[in-house]
């Protein structure tokens, strides 16, 4: 990064006039003077929209896209051009966090360029700051920046009013938790539309539920799970009742919600009936919170039986009970759980050591029971065979 690329172009205001303005763009954001020809351009662009639209047609631009900036750098060069000011400590601690969450740089862009600094800054060079007739969403209280990650992550697109203040009152109300907000966005007619693969569909749900990019070894985990028949609908409940996404909404103060379970009591002939049983491993994959793995095939169990420890286990009564060690590994998983509910892909589930209710995802293809989730970070995938 050069040094007149972050120039601090922070002097009050001199001329009230349209070129200055659009001077000031090349300095903040492109670090050098205007050509006349470019000049001339957005002079006459700014004619006919708003300055709003011509600051974000500089941050889009190949010349700037190029400079390849870092977080830090991009926010810097934002404060200079909407604030007309240098960054203050905290506010830049909270933009590079909003980042870190799945914030878009766009949609960081659309939140300075609806303040009122910058509105201020704007009318000083007689241009209006932004179409008044829909005004850019100003990036608020946590709840407001909660739900404006959906619209930008999911929806790829700044959130609009009605819809924004809609969801926020939900939330606020406690009518809503942060599970409605997810399936609320993932399966409106507007994502649905954009006719995502699999795999566009499980990356957009690390980035918005996780608050990180899918590993390979995940993203193919979980890509396979939905090619082999998995709903959509199972897998989002594997992001949005796990330990991450719970994380991630309490950060914004948020409730994440729990399962539903099923109002109607239980037949009389448990529904689980299918999967009573002891059970051997088969095979086994797991990934990490730090990226590693474990792969085990069925070609090696016999030969590693000594380097690990694995039960599982069904009973009549519903009573669901796993527990995995692998020597040499910090990839240990237990369950002592009692069984509410099952469907043809999901187990619902207490968790007595946890003391709430959660759901796991499976398959059952004669002779393997493949049992299947996310949990706090980790992703795994195992195959058992009854005894």
């Amino acid at each position: 990064v050069t040094s007149t690329a972050m120039a601090d172009n922070t002097d009050p205001v001199v001329d009230n006039d349209i070129d200055s303005f659009v001077n000031r763009l090349y300095a903040n954001v492109l670090g050098r003077g205007s050509d006349s020809a470019g000049l001339e351009h957005w002079i006459a662009v700014l004619e006919s929209t708003t300055a709003a639209d011509v600051a974000k047609s500089f941050y889009n631009s190949p010349e700037f896209l190029n400079g390849n900036y870092s977080d830090f750098e991009f926010t810097q060069t934002a404060y200079l051009t909407f604030m007309g000011r240098q960054y203050d400590e905290s506010g830049m601690n909270h933009w590079l966090n909003q980042l870190n969450l799945g914030l878009s740089r766009d949609g960081l862009l659309d939140s300075f360029s609806s303040s009122t600094e910058f509105s201020i800054l704007a009318e000083a060079y007689g241009i209006e700051a932004y179409d008044s007739s829909t005004p850019p969403i100003t990036s608020g209280s946590p709840v407001e920046d909660f739900v404006s990650r959906f619209y930008t992550e999911v929806l790829g697109r700044s959130p609009d009013s009605d819809g924004l203040n809609n969801w926020v009152n939900q939330l606020e109300s406690n009518s809503s938790s942060a599970d409605d907000i997810a399936t609320g966005f993932f399966f409106s007619q507007e994502f649905i539309n954009q006719n995502t693969t699999n795999s566009e569909f499980v990356t957009i749900a690390y980035e918005t539920l996780l608050g990180r990019a899918a590993d390979a070894s995940g993203l193919d985990n979980w890509v396979t799970h939905l090619t082999n028949g998995m709903s959509r609908s199972d897998m989002l409940d594997g992001f949005i009742y796990s330990q991450e996404f719970s994380s991630l909404a309490s950060e914004y103060g948020i409730n994440a919600g729990e399962p539903e379970l099923p109002d109607e009591p239980l037949p009389e002939a448990a529904p689980w009936d299918k999967l009573v049983g002891e059970y051997s491993l088969y095979n086994l994959d797991v990934t990490t919170p730090d990226g590693s793995s474990i792969h085990i095939s069925p070609s090696d169990i016999s030969g590693i039986q000594g380097g690990f420890t694995a039960s599982f286990s069904i009973d009549e009564d519903g009573g669901f009970d796993f527990y995995f060690d692998a020597e040499n590994s910090d990839v240990i998983g237990y369950m002592d759980a009692t069984i509410q509910s099952v469907s043809d892909s999901e187990i619902f589930y207490y968790d007595h050591d946890l003391n709430e209710y959660d759901d796991i995802n499976y398959t059952l293809t004669d002779p393997v029971l493949t049992i299947y989730d996310q949990q706090d970070g980790y992703n795994f995938s195992m195959g058992w065979i009854l005894l």
